[in-house]
């Protein structure tokens, strides 16, 4: 989700998966002699492996590693590079609350901002304009997340037709959307509606799904991506519910298919994994505001200040948005991922948390090779993430290999 964008704080940093309990897991094939195998399922971080990473950051809602480095939203009106040492550089003006965003494979950013109802390009050298502001003469709404699919086409999320998005809270009517834009015919239409309260939408790695969070249904869902760039019907990825009081914000895949998620209500990150079975690999949820969470969701009488309770823990995690993978050894879409950042910022006025993850640098090579492969007709290679598919994931985690990501590996 994208809660509160108000006043900014110090305390706004991103949280850097650190130790990852100094287990490293990678497919088959890769596995060093004498290490001890753990799933998917098994795996946990606690406050002692988290970090924080970046400083002078204006609510980091979402972010985003590539070759160039750690990437997130800055309330200035673009995006920054984050260091971990100095001060970040805004690239962008004009955003009014930059919100999801992503890269396309020039280097231009797509950047939804959210208190704007527009959708954003930055270039390289900063220039921004704007790409879509209406549909049919109709403003977008609350725009949530612009997500890059190769260099002509745009997948937005607009987590409601009202502006701003926290009305939402309070309506039974489920009327966030989803926007293609394609670059080549320079058009956009709604291709999928009647979403509740619509977050962070990614393309599968191979292309042929596109995955969204449906934060106020408290779940993930997907849509095939047909040829002609409509969508087919949504199905439930992992449970129907991810529980009460549960509101999922950013989602991102590590390389066998397991689909990470950011639940900002209980300050934590889970996994579903390709049986859908969700499992948690960190909470600090206030367990009073979690529960009058719940009842505002129910009842559809959720405020700022529900959400604001949630933030009310001792641990360094809290109310999370996001989540990347990268590192120093860079990603490797195949075999292993890198450390993990999931941003969050805590102001006096709110806090947000975000997600990214780099399909381009990683997995644009299958993801074009998919596509070639439908357009023959023919069975792409790799295998999308599944709602519900049987996983036999090991990991492996060897004592001596500092701090790499998750990654099951499954066996059909």
């Amino acid at each position: 989700m994208t809660p509160v964008r108000h006043s900014v704080s110090a305390h706004q940093v991103i949280v850097k998966f650190i130790h990852m309990r100094n287990n490293v897991f990678q497919a088959p094939g890769r596995t060093p002699a004498g290490e001890v195998s753990m799933s998917i399922a098994e795996f946990r971080l606690s406050a002692a492996d988290l970090a924080p990473y970046g400083r002078g950051l204006q609510r980091p809602e979402c972010v985003w590693i590539d070759r160039d480095g750690v990437w997130t939203s800055d309330a200035r009106g673009g995006v920054c590079r984050v260091h971990g040492d100095r001060e970040p550089q805004v690239l962008g003006t004009g955003i009014a609350d930059p919100n999801g965003f992503s890269r396309r494979p020039d280097g231009r950013f797509v950047v939804a901002g959210l208190s704007d109802g527009r959708i954003h390009e930055i270039e390289p050298d900063g220039r921004t304009r704007v790409l879509l502001e209406s549909i049919d003469g109709v403003p977008l709404g609350t725009v949530n997340y612009a997500c890059a699919d190769g260099p002509g086409r745009i997948w937005a999320s607009v987590m409601t037709r009202s502006l701003p998005w926290m009305s939402a809270m309070q309506s039974r009517k489920a009327d966030g959307y989803i926007i293609r834009i394609d670059a080549e015919n320079a058009s956009a239409q709604i291709v999928a509606d009647g979403l509740d309260l619509t977050n962070e939408v990614k393309v599968s790695p191979d292309g042929r799904y596109l995955y969204a969070v449906e934060t106020l249904g408290s779940r993930v869902v997907r849509f095939a991506i047909r040829p002609d760039g409509s969508l087919g019907a949504k199905e439930t990825v992992g449970p129907d519910s991810l529980g009460p009081g549960a509101l999922p914000d950013g989602i991102t895949f590590d390389p066998a298919g397991n689909i990470w998620v950011t639940m900002i209500s209980h300050n934590a990150v889970h996994v579903i994994d390709r049986d859908g079975a969700a499992h948690v690999v960190y909470s600090d949820a206030n367990p009073a505001a979690v529960q009058a969470m719940a009842r505002a969701v129910e009842r559809r009488t959720g405020t700022l200040e529900n959400l604001l309770a949630c933030n009310e823990v001792a641990g360094p995690l809290r109310l999370p948005t996001s989540l990347a993978f990268g590192g120093p050894d860079g990603p490797d879409g195949l075999h292993r991922l890198g450390r993990p950042h999931a941003s969050h910022h805590v102001s006096g006025a709110g806090g947000t948390v975000a997600d990214s993850f780099n399909h381009e640098l990683v997995n644009d090579a299958s993801r074009t090779a998919s596509r070639a492969d439908r357009a023959a007709g023919r069975r792409p290679t790799i295998a999308p993430a599944r709602p519900r598919s049987r996983l036999q994931g090991r990991a492996r985690c060897g004592p001596s290999v500092k701090c790499k990501a998750p990654a099951a590996v499954h066996r059909r």
